[in-house]
């Protein structure tokens, strides 16, 4: 990848006009289209999206009577309703006269007009019966008897010589029983509610201090642009209208007003943080560079990332949160932390086109892993949250592809090198300060490691005392007007219980008044319970067309001809008997003799006009009817599980909401992290191609979550909506903190490049900047952006902290510690093999011990050769048991005779692993101890174990003796010295003396070391090989020397016996951790070339060993591993893989790699040369010259082997062009020196090497492709 990072560097580099016609283009283009997104401003996006909560979020958006402006005038004092009034009058006669506020008011609702009662009066006595219910009709009964007759008519004749009989005549005449006065009662109740009064029609509080005038805004309070207009007339009215009424006082408050003040806040603060922002960075950026055209091009970046993003987001959706945008100044670290690492490689390597190829890795895996992160956020339930994920990975997409292809070439063309040279000397000061800092504390001291644990034990305890705040009105913002105005407003409520809205739905308005019906019953039995204090809704006032014609039907039932005739017979006696005239109730007498239906249309819509307008919405796909409650605070929400059954029916309560939604919230938080997890670790896994090295990056990132969630419940900062976008950006964070980190440490062990210091500073830069520029919402005044800044802060220190120093004390344990010493770095395969074998080990070893106490107990009583046999029986097979399962270690056992009988057996390795294998032979054997060879704990526990009786080796030959003659096989331990394939043993002379004439058996094991190394505790892959050897007399002449000439065969035939795949993993842990690439070649590689078997069997044992073109040295290393006697030198002139041969913990004195080209290479003494794959890349001539040099430089006897496609053989080359296009186009592994590959022919070779009259020998052991080996001998 890097490579092709490069490539695109070079290409641009050498056409500068193309470069900026590029990036002018795309900068324009961008620009223009991010100019024209839209911001959105509504506060409610917040609010998740579900099926319970966007039917509260539609309400609110749509339902208007939460939409209104509710405007109070307050007088000094009392008695001062006229000036009230008259303010009042003044104020909504300037609303009406400013053409600024033209269409956007729908309503101005202050008094109620004479011609709106009359309509009333006359709807009410057309509709009459559908107002009366079953309770009216009891009361009908007693109103229409005889008595009730009399005292109505009385009634009515005193409310005619009354003073107000010039207004109550046509109620009196219409209705001298008050049959309506139940219509009545129902359409007063939908005036003004309790806190509310009528004065000479104008709208008063009880306590007549205040009038009150509702707006009701044209557009929905979230139309915030439109409504700021609304609101700046509003204040211009107020200030013209107080102007000439002082002593009154003007407030408003309501929905629109504060969703505009939410707008308007977060538009300022936005403007400001930035600003402040980025002139602290600029500032802080010139103090540590000294330079101001290096700060201004980091930000470049951010800029382009800025209007990358938005002109995207144009084309997807058109618009985005202002929020989003301003909570998105979380990503300034992250896009900075980019332009940290050119710039701080820069002034490292003085070289831009190794900047760009050693960060092109780290920063696409960072910005791949990061940008996942943040689009984990487009898949919650939020719109914010949603357009932040969006708006910050399109952002850091933006900026890392600038960082990567633009801004190394802006540094190149305007940062001159005598200026890096001057700010690197300047800043040097600094930068060392910082790192002497950064690195104070050794991350593996015991200490520390003990610090870490038990700070991480603490938080991880605190953890659990982090809560989330659901209340979605902390997170918005009031200005102290609104807040003022909203005291003053409801302080004199009487009812101290909260509003709750039910909002019924149907297909037409008869659908939805049914459900609100339906829901009525329900309502009246919490009523009786008192669990509801009061309740209005308009079923009252336009039943549905059921519930009218039901009452129709009750009415016409009711008043039969006889219940008629006989009203009015009573009513006419009565009447007349106080000077009524005949005919003066002639209406009423009218009314009970109609023919009523179904309301009309007329009626209907002037009482939809006059008193439905805000409890009846209507749209294309639905009407619904609003209804309203006040419950007391002990209202429990479960009363709410009663309305399940209603369909349509959404409650309006916010304590109800916001359990709902804490629970999505919950639920987002939770697929927030496990999505952005699961993403991040993938791309790490994907990245580095081992499950150790992404956990190794990704624990970190885990461990520091719970850090910050330790000191939040700590703290007690608590979780919101908004801040739970740093969940993704403390992941987005410290993946990139993080993925530097590791490729530092990696680069490192792997090239031995020390990127580390400047990664670094880099990372504590981006942090840094981070910080002031999350520091700096600490001034905004929205409480949403405000309750970002210190939860940021407190994440951004986490993650930087345990970025430097969990990753590299991991990465020490797992890797470095251990090659230091020599060994094979851990791998959880290694370390989960060690655990299981230690655990079933755990699980032999313990009843073996209880039954070693046995049978040393049977032993002490008596019963010494049973219990002695019945041990020795249980315990190898226990070994055997083990070492059947011991499926990592491959045991080659040859010519192995147990339970002989007279024997003593010598054996050459007395590590733990060969004393296990030994032991499990057979249980006749029982090892002698011997201090000077028995070491380990292991092999002292195994010694200890092997029999109930100790055998001590400081008597060695009574011991011997001793065993003998119980029937055992007693074994001893001799010492091997090779030197030059000779062995030289050496035995305890006094274990060679026997009493008796013995036979001693030679055994011969080697590959344990490769298995369990000898100061290690971790089981390897390996092969083990044993073999037992013919028996010497122990009356033989030469004795000893006659074992070491049987351990020198051994030796030999251990030494070419032993294949060479049985180095695999050994050598491959040498490769592991240093990329995937390098790792998965390897095992294709030397899977294909068969472990290099060949070139084994072909090469000496001993002398020097050129390798021409041994690339990453596999070969090599495979060679060595074989024979230590061989000195091998490798040359390749691709630096980067001679990098990576000389950078093993296998590497010895013996083994030298030189980058060098091959024609320069002089071959000298040479026991042999090895040409493998090389010749194609030279030209003819070339190749003849280095085949006749390479020749020339070797010994009398050495060899030559040469590997090349043979061009001559037309079909198979053809496979050997295509995997070489690979090699070179594709996958680039290999480098080419010349433009076109130059095959020759086996021909060729011949015809180079004819002069020196040699015979050439040919293998061809191919099938696919025309790599033939020549095998020359000198």
């Amino acid at each position: 990848m890097n490579r092709i990072v490069v490539g695109i560097y070079e290409f641009l580099k050498n056409r500068k006009g193309l470069f900026y016609s590029i990036l002018i283009s795309l900068v324009v283009v961008l620009g223009f289209f991010a100019s024209r997104i839209t911001l959105e401003k509504d506060i409610t996006k917040m609010i998740p999206d579900d099926k319970e909560t966007i039917g509260y979020k539609e309400t609110i958006q749509n339902v208007r009577i939460l939409d209104k402006i509710i405007v109070s005038f307050q007088a000094d004092s009392s008695g001062m309703e006229d000036s009230l009034i008259a303010c009042a009058e003044k104020f909504v006669a300037e609303l009406k006269s400013d053409s600024a506020l033209n269409g956007l008011l729908s309503d101005i609702r202050y008094r109620i007009d004479d011609e709106r009662i009359a309509g009333v009066t006359d709807l009410i006595y057309s509709n009459l019966p559908i107002y009366l219910s079953d309770k009216d009709y009891q009361r009908m009964d007693s109103l229409t008897s005889e008595e009730g007759i009399k005292e109505g008519i009385e009634r009515s004749y005193r409310k005619l010589i009354s003073p107000a009989s010039f207004v109550l005549k046509q109620f009196v005449l219409k209705d001298p029983l008050s049959l309506s006065n139940p219509a009545f009662k129902e359409f007063s109740s939908m005036q003004a509610d309790e806190n509310y009064e009528l004065q000479n029609g104008y709208i008063f509080k009880k306590n007549k201090n205040t009038l009150v005038v509702f707006l009701t805004p044209t557009n929905a309070s979230n139309k915030t642009d439109i409504n700021g207009k609304l609101i700046d007339g509003l204040d211009n009215t107020i200030k013209a209208t107080h102007a000439q009424f002082k002593n009154v006082h003007i407030d408003y408050f309501g929905a629109a007003a504060v969703a505009v003040a939410n707008a308007r806040q977060i538009e300022k603060d936005i403007k400001v943080i930035s600003t402040i922002a980025i002139i602290i960075i600029l500032g802080f950026l010139y103090f540590f560079y000294r330079s101001w055209s290096l700060p201004l091009l980091m930000i470049t970046p951010i800029a382009f990332g800025g209007i990358f993003s938005l002109a995207i987001i144009y084309f997807i959706q058109g618009s985005i949160s202002a929020i989003a945008i301003g909570a998105g100044s979380v990503i300034i670290g992250i896009a900075l932390d980019y332009s940290f690492h050119v710039f701080a490689h820069y002034q490292h390597t003085r070289n831009i086109k190794t900047v760009v190829g050693d960060i092109a890795v780290p920063m696409m895996i960072g910005s791949v892993s990061t940008v996942g992160a943040f689009f984990s956020l487009l898949y919650v339930h939020s719109d914010i949250l949603s357009d932040f994920g969006l708006f910050a990975g399109l952002c850091l997409i933006g900026a890392s592809v600038f960082a990567l292809f633009f801004l190394p070439h802006l540094i190149e063309q305007f940062s001159k090198v005598s200026e890096v040279d001057s700010v690197a000397h300047k800043q040097n000061k600094a930068e060392s300060f910082l790192l002497k800092l950064i690195e104070r504390t050794s991350v593996t001291s015991k200490w520390f490691v003990t610090t870490i644990i038990v700070l991480t034990l603490v938080l991880g305890y605190f953890s659990n005392r982090v809560t989330f705040d659901s209340d979605l009105s902390s997170m918005n913002y009031m200005p102290e007007s609104l807040k003022a105005a909203e005291k003053k407003l409801y302080e004199s409520d009487s009812n101290s219980g909260k509003a709750v809205f039910f909002i019924f739905k149907g297909k037409t308005i008869s659908e939805a008044l049914y459900r609100n019906e339906e829901a009525l019953t329900i309502i009246d039995s919490l009523k009786e319970k008192a669990h509801i204090q009061s309740y209005a809704g308009i079923s009252g006032l336009l039943p549905s067309d059921a519930v009218q014609l039901e009452r129709i039907a009750k009415w016409k039932a009711y008043w039969t001809p006889e219940k008629v005739a006989q009203v009015k017979n009573d009513v006419s006696k009565y009447s007349m008997e106080l000077g009524f005239n005949a005919s003066a109730f002639q209406p009423f007498f009218q009314s009970l003799s109609n023919e009523y239906g179904v309301m009309n249309t007329e009626h209907r819509s002037f009482l939809q006009e006059v008193f439905l307008q805000d409890y009846v919405q209507i749209d294309s796909n639905n009407v619904s009817v609003l209804a309203s409650m006040r419950i007391p605070t002990t209202f429990s929400t479960d009363n709410y599980k009663l309305f399940d059954r209603i369909e349509g029916l959404t409650i309006l309560d916010r304590q109800l909401f916001y359990n709902k939604f804490l629970m999505i919230v919950k639920d987002d938080f939770n697929q927030i992290l496990f999505s952005s997890s699961l993403f991040v670790f993938l791309i790490l896994l994907i990245s580095y191609g081992r499950m150790e090295l992404s956990l190794i990056s990704f624990l970190p990132m885990l461990i520091s979550w719970f850090w910050i969630l330790g000191f939040m419940g700590l703290f007690n900062i608590h979780f919101n909506i908004v801040n739970i976008i740093i969940s993704t950006f403390v992941f987005g964070l410290g993946d990139d903190y993080s993925i530097f980190i590791t490729d530092g440490l990696q680069k490192k062990y792997a090239e031995g490049k020390d990127n580390l210091p400047s990664f670094k500073i880099s990372i504590f830069l981006s942090a840094f900047t981070t910080i002031i520029a999350m520091g700096a919402l600490i001034f905004a005044e929205h409480p949403a952006l405000k309750s970002i800044a210190l939860i940021s802060i407190i994440g951004i220190a986490c993650v930087l902290f345990i970025s430097y120093t969990i990753i590299p004390l991991l990465f020490a344990l797992f890797i470095t510690n251990r090659t230091n010493k020599g060994k094979a770095p851990f791998t959880l395969a290694i370390l989960f093999r060690t655990l299981v074998y230690a655990l079933v080990g755990c699980a032999l070893w313990i009843p073996l011990l209880i039954l070693r106490l046995i049978c040393k107990g049977f032993y002490s009583i008596g019963l010494k050769s049973i219990s002695r046999d019945l041990y020795k029986t249980l315990f190898s097979a226990g070994l055997k048991i083990f070492v059947f399962l011991s499926f990592y270690m491959k045991i080659k056992a040859e010519s192995i005779r147990p339970n002989q009988k007279n024997v003593v057996i010598l054996c050459n390795d007395a590590s733990p692993l060969s004393l296990l294998i030994i032991l499990s032979i057979d249980s006749s054997i029982v090892i002698v101890k011997d201090n000077k060879q028995i070491h380990s704990i292991l092999s002292r526990i195994l010694l200890f174990m092997q029999d109930i009786v100790s055998v001590d080796g400081n008597d060695s030959r009574t011991t011997i003796a001793t065993l003998i003659s119980d029937g055992f096989t007693p074994m001893v331990f001799s010492t091997l010295e090779t030197e030059e394939d000779e062995i030289f043993v050496t035995v305890n002379e006094t274990l060679l003396q026997s009493e008796n004439e013995v036979e001693y058996i030679p055994m011969y094991i080697t590959g344990t070391e490769h298995c369990l190394q000898p100061t290690d505790f971790v089981l390897n892959r390996g092969v083990i090989w044993l073999k037992q050897y013919a028996s010497i007399q122990s009356n033989a002449i030469d004795l000893s020397h006659r074992i070491a000439a049987t351990y020198n065969v051994a030796f030999m035939e251990a030494l070419k016996g032993m294949p060479m795949s049985n180095y695999f993993n050994k050598i491959l842990s040498s490769y592991i951790y240093k990329g995937p690439v390098l790792e998965w070649y390897y095992r294709i590689k030397v899977a294909l070339e068969k472990s290099y078997q060949e070139f084994d069997d072909l090469l000496p044992r001993t002398g020097r060993i050129y390798d021409l073109g041994c690339g990453y040295g596999f070969l090599d290393y495979f060679l060595y591993a074989k024979s230590t006697d061989r000195t091998i030198i490798g040359v390749d002139y691709d630096g980067d893989k001679i990098t990576v041969a000389n950078q093993s913990y296998l590497k010895q004195e013996k083994l030298t790699f030189i980058e060098s080209d091959v024609m320069k290479v002089n071959v000298q003494e040479a026991d042999a040369v090895v040409i493998l794959d090389v010749l194609h890349y030279l030209s003819a001539e070339n190749q003849q010259k280095l085949i006749r040099s390479s020749f020339e430089g070797l010994k009398n006897g050495g060899i030559l082997i040469i590997r090349d496609g043979d061009s001559s053989q037309t079909e198979k080359h053809k496979g050997t062009k295509l995997t070489e296009f690979f090699s070179t186009k594709v996958l680039m592994f290999n480098k080419k020196t010349e433009e076109e590959l130059c095959f020759l022919s086996s021909e060729t070779i011949m015809e180079t090497l004819k002069d020196f009259t040699v015979d050439v020998k040919i293998v061809d052991r191919t099938k696919y492709t025309s790599n033939i080996v020549y095998y020359v001998r000198k």
